[in-house]
């Protein structure tokens, strides 16, 4: 299962580790203190973006995506039906 992170969050989480520094004065960190700081960070849902298909003034066989602008053509001409997610960016669309 996949599983998302803030990547600030994991940072910070890392910069917070010590370091050693060996006679040859390069600077490391112990990996399994690395992966256990990051296997201790809350798991992240992302925002599913919210839109509309906005009518055009033309035609009402196309409509325009509210968050990205891409324009979009019914599916069939008959049943005036549009997609529920935005083919470009994703955005889950409300009505129709």
């Amino acid at each position: 299962m996949s599983d998302l992170i803030d990547r600030e969050k994991a940072i910070e989480a890392i910069s917070k580790l010590p370091v050693k520094v060996d006679n040859l004065g390069y600077t490391w960190m112990i990996a399994i203190d690395v992966l256990k700081q990051i296997d201790d960070i809350p798991s992240e849902e992302p925002e599913q973006k919210r839109g509309e298909w906005i009518k055009g003034k033309e035609d009402d066989f196309f409509r325009r995506c509210s968050v990205c602008g891409y324009i979009d053509i019914a599916v069939s001409e008959l049943t005036n039906k549009y997609y529920n997610f935005c083919p470009s960016c994703g955005t889950k669309m409300k009505g129709e």
